[in-house]
């Protein structure tokens, strides 16, 4: 709902603000999208086609349209989320969930201004995931295995940002929140254990995953199914 002034001064007090010149900095939506590809565990990047950081891969996203700031305001920043998503791969906005993670910063970031960016998570079904193409300023997009990355100089900050989604999906694995959709309907104990270790890049220690494997099934979070040796689960 657009903000009504309830006074007279509250009009002229609005008027005046924007007759001042703020510094105001621009605002970006990035998103790490996950999908699992051919049983790999894979983050969509897009290669820049734009200075600065031409030729780099970086996550898919954009500005925000912020309209002129007063009268019109432009759109919420998952919706430019979603809109860059759509526009610099092909994936449909709003055919996947997206889960905000965090916000970025930091001075000179970015050099063409300061820039302040609001990261998003979105894992995504493989028959979606193969449709991903590049569009608008993306000369390329491409799911990379995780194991790949380590190896990848990626534009910006955004390796700090591919880290911080990978540690909030390591999480959602054990929280069954969109973490069904990395794994498939059934699943064995070394199968989760193996999608975690590409998620967070290291091996799972044995004794303690089994035992966020027992506390999994203890809260409901999983289920056995059937009478399968090894044991095979479905999140709930």
């Amino acid at each position: 709902m657009k903000y009504r002034p309830e006074s007279d001064d509250e009009r002229r007090f609005l008027a005046a603000y924007r007759k001042k010149s703020w510094p105001r900095p621009a605002v970006t939506a990035d998103v790490a999208a996950f999908a699992r590809m051919d049983g790999v565990l894979s983050l969509l990047l897009i290669k820049r086609g734009d200075y600065p950081c031409r030729g780099q891969w970086a996550l898919p996203g954009g500005f925000v349209d912020v309209g002129d700031m007063f009268d019109h305001q432009g759109e919420g920043i998952s919706e430019a989320a979603a809109r860059e998503l759509c526009e610099e791969t092909g994936i449909a906005a709003g055919s996947v969930p997206l889960l905000q993670l965090r916000t970025f910063g930091k001075p000179d970031r970015d050099p063409r201004t300061r820039i302040i960016t609001v990261l998003y998570l979105a894992i995504v079904p493989t028959v979606l995931a193969r449709r991903a193409k590049a569009g608008d300023d993306a000369a390329m997009a491409q799911w990379v295995p995780l194991d790949r990355l380590a190896s990848m100089a990626l534009a910006f900050d955004h390796a700090d940002m591919v880290r911080c989604a990978r540690l909030r999906l390591s999480e959602l694995l054990f929280e069954g929140l969109l973490a069904g959709l990395l794994l498939p309907g059934t699943f064995s104990a070394t199968e989760l254990r193996g999608v975690l270790a590409q998620v967070t890049g290291r091996q799972v220690e044995p004794r303690a995953f089994a035992k966020k494997m027992r506390r999994l099934v203890d809260d409901g979070v999983v289920r056995r199914v059937g009478n399968e040796r090894p044991a095979r689960y479905r999140y709930r």
